[in-house]
């Protein structure tokens, strides 16, 4: 019951009764998947109607004789006055998939349907839907009343490209944000150079430039503040986007969309005298306790007899401060005795002079330290047994595989983050088309080598990843 055929003719009938007159068999198609395509664009522009208004805008007048979907689409929009901005301008339908129905009574029955776009870049991205069709029966006939967002899901696709290959806009471009990131701007040695410099060397007409924010620390959060008062292009960030600052881009007529790139662990770091103690393993929930001031001296984790130092960055402006008060101490407050500092290279040097301190951060940054190293520790996941660290002390790397098997707990995403229109009195394409075009760098061929080169694990092709809208991830 309900194969896709018969749903198409179930969708046909009911735009039937709302006046769009007769459809033929080679139509049916065109019809279903303009229908789809109209219902994304209209989700995209964030506009709510219910699905009887909706059906009433395809009139059987408006259509040409071939039943263009675009434009057919397009008739839509216009219809509903919703403006077509720059991203639903970007998208094409790519699959559609009729699951079989997840409830059905005599007279009513919902069916759930899965929807593939590509979003934007030849296929780099797309986003999938699940919606559910409420239907009703008359007579003979179902009729669909409803439609319902189930599930949305943000897919990413690593590409074949070489840096070249990737389209970019000509001009001067600002970025920043967190400083996650910096390891790429760097060169590995003479021969290896960083993802920047290549990006020159490979588009000399586009021009980088990395920008620090003029009064606040840098990091992730100060970054898309500066991406949201239009002072950066687009932006690099250790953390997804925060409602708070959704809710300030709409008030600025624009969005954010947030792109995963990579994946990267956060590392917890000591004086290098703390590696005589073995036993000191502590447990996630023991971090929490340290940085909560619950946990004060290195004895109570088997450890010398120390006072613990915590040390941490701003969790307002750095993306992985904020991770770790966010999936660590589950946004409670950090301890009156955790000391703030302003960059990693502070914590680093804090550690390092004192025996009892304890910080986090990036671990690429940590074992690019070669003068004098910290003690990286491991560390115990509270639903999985041993200890595992995102350090390789054999190989002197990062752990990558840790991260793939999801085994270290402190594993998170890295994301590029691009401004879009949403204001006729907003004009940001080119730096729209920028944001796109270097996440599409960092998930070409040659791009995902360099992160890996850098110590970040590239992003697996099809990665998905829940949205609460499609335009925040």
């Amino acid at each position: 019951m309900f194969t896709r055929k018969q749903f198409t003719r179930i969708l046909c009938s009911t735009l039937l009764t709302s006046g769009c007159g007769y459809f033929r068999d080679q139509e049916v198609k065109n019809v279903v998947e303009a229908f789809i395509l109209a219902i994304i664009k209209l989700q995209i522009n964030e506009f709510s109607m219910e699905a009887k208004d909706l059906f009433k805008y395809f009139s059987r007048k408006r259509l040409k004789s071939d039943l263009n979907r675009a434009w057919y689409a397009r008739e839509i929009l216009s219809a509903c006055s919703i403006r077509s901005f720059y991203l639903s301008q970007q998208i094409r339908l790519e699959k559609l998939n009729w699951i079989k129905p997840v409830e059905v009574g005599k007279n009513v029955a919902v069916v759930k349907a899965n929807i593939t776009i590509i979003q934007q870049y030849e296929g780099t991205f797309a986003y999938s839907y699940t919606w559910l069709f409420d239907l009703n029966r008359e007579g003979e006939r179902w009729l669909i009343l409803d439609i319902r967002m189930d599930d949305q899901e943000f897919v990413v696709r690593s590409s074949d490209e070489q840096l070249k290959e990737v389209p970019l806009p000509p001009g001067l471009f600002c970025y920043g944000g967190s400083t996650t990131f910096a390891p790429l701007r760097v060169d590995i040695d003479d021969e290896k150079f960083g993802l920047i410099k290549a990006i020159d060397q490979s588009h000399p007409k586009t021009t980088l430039s990395y920008t620090l924010p003029p009064n606040i620390d840098p990091g992730s959060g100060s970054g898309i503040q500066l991406l949201l008062s239009g002072e950066l292009s687009f932006a690099e960030s250790s953390r997804a986007i925060t409602t708070d600052e959704q809710k300030a881009a709409s008030n600025l007529g624009i969005r954010l969309l947030q792109i995963p790139c990579a994946l990267d662990g956060i590392a917890v770091f000591t004086h290098p005298k703390i590696s005589s103690y073995p036993k000191v393993v502590p447990t996630t929930e023991q971090l929490a306790e340290i940085y909560l001031g619950r946990i004060t001296n290195w004895k109570r984790l088997g450890g010398p007899n120390l006072d613990i130092l915590p040390l941490s960055r701003n969790p307002t402006l750095s993306g992985t401060a904020h991770y770790f008060w966010n999936n660590i101490l589950h946004r409670q407050n950090f301890s009156k005795n955790v000391v703030i500092k302003k960059y990693n290279t502070e914590m680093i040097k804090t550690v390092l002079s004192t025996p009892g301190a304890i910080g986090f951060a990036s671990t690429p940054q940590l074992i690019r330290q070669r003068e004098q190293r910290v003690h990286i520790l491991h560390i115990v996941h509270r639903t999985r047994p041993g200890k595992v660290s995102p350090y390789d002390i054999d190989n002197d790397s990062v752990n990558l595989h840790v991260y793939k098997t999801r085994e270290y707990p402190l594993t998170r995403r890295l994301f590029v983050i691009v401004r879009l229109p949403d204001s006729p009195s907003v004009t940001c394409e080119s730096d729209t088309e920028m944001g796109m075009g270097y996440a599409r760098l960092l998930l070409s061929k040659q791009g995902q080598q360099f992160l890996k080169e850098h110590g970040f694990l590239p992003i697996e092709t099809g990665s998905r990843l829940q949205l609460s809208n499609p335009c925040s991830i």
